[in-house]
């Protein structure tokens, strides 16, 4: 197992997969069906997480593998987890119908909450209300509304153990998808738009404690969408936002992450 998860830290998916594919039966002769299921859990995460041509092959292993390790889970939260897994092949699965397929995925991932053991691990349980906010983002089937606002509450509740001193990046996912339904929900009159912009101004806010600069990136990038949209709802303000703008990128300062996150609380109020 040691050498199947070093090539997992590594990012190396081809070697999980031919390491467990000659490990598997190994762990079932011997009877070792902890082992098998963990083995079978590795192997479908390297269906999911690697690059290759045939992704949607690759999916369809991802399921098969983690449909064997569930079968051979033993506790609740080991089955959550594996639950949770599976339901992000089906969210990303080419094969089959679309919306069928994130029905399964949002049935998947509420299957896996109810399967977390008391008392529950509040930070697998809060990755678990994150990517079940996704998938209810994503979905097509149900009240668009419903869907959102329980997108909405569902990273509130992460969001309640998530903290930017606590783990700022798995914060920061709460938090873009917090936006990003809100955003949604503003765009159908059920939100304030200006709280869907203060989530993302605060990712903008934590910039120097985010490793991973992307998230900071996907914040600067959904408000300046969002400001741009509330732009043309008031085209009398261009010219202002514009010099505002340009003496932003002029200044090129540390501060500029503030100063952009200024322009969206200039036009909602």
């Amino acid at each position: 197992m040691s050498e199947i998860a070093a090539a997992a830290e590594r990012r190396e998916f081809d070697d999980v997969i031919a390491l467990t594919e000659s490990a598997i039966p190994k762990a079932n002769e011997a009877g070792l069906g902890l082992l098998a299921c963990e083995l079978h859990g590795q192997r479908g995460l390297a269906f999911l997480q690697r690059t290759s041509v045939n992704r949607a092959q690759d999916l369809e292993a991802a399921i098969e593998a983690h449909e064997a390790a569930i079968a051979l889970a033993v506790t609740g939260e080991q089955t959550a987890n594996l639950l949770m897994h599976l339901a992000l092949v089906y969210a990303d699965r080419v094969r089959g119908d679309r919306a069928e397929n994130l029905e399964r995925a949002v049935g998947l991932l509420r299957a896996a909450l109810d399967e977390l053991d008391p008392p529950r691990t509040p930070e697998l349980e809060a990755m678990m209300r994150t990517n079940l906010a996704v998938a209810l983002m994503r979905r097509e089937r149900g009240d668009r509304v419903a869907n959102l606002r329980e997108a909405a509450q569902l990273c509130r509740a992460a969001l309640e153990y998530r903290s930017a001193e606590r783990d700022a990046g798995d914060w920061a996912h709460s938090q873009l998808n917090l936006g990003e339904a809100l955003e949604a929900l503003a765009a159908l009159g059920e939100a304030d738009v200006a709280h869907a912009g203060r989530a993302y101004e605060r990712v903008i806010e934590e910039e120097q404690h985010l490793r991973d600069r992307w998230l900071v990136g996907s914040a600067h990038h959904a408000l300046g969408r969002f400001t741009f949209v509330l732009l043309m709802r008031a085209p009398k303000r261009s010219s202002m936002l514009m010099r505002k703008t340009n003496e932003i990128a002029s200044r090129r300062t540390n501060h500029s992450s503030k100063q952009h996150a200024t322009i969206f609380r200039w036009l909602v109020n």
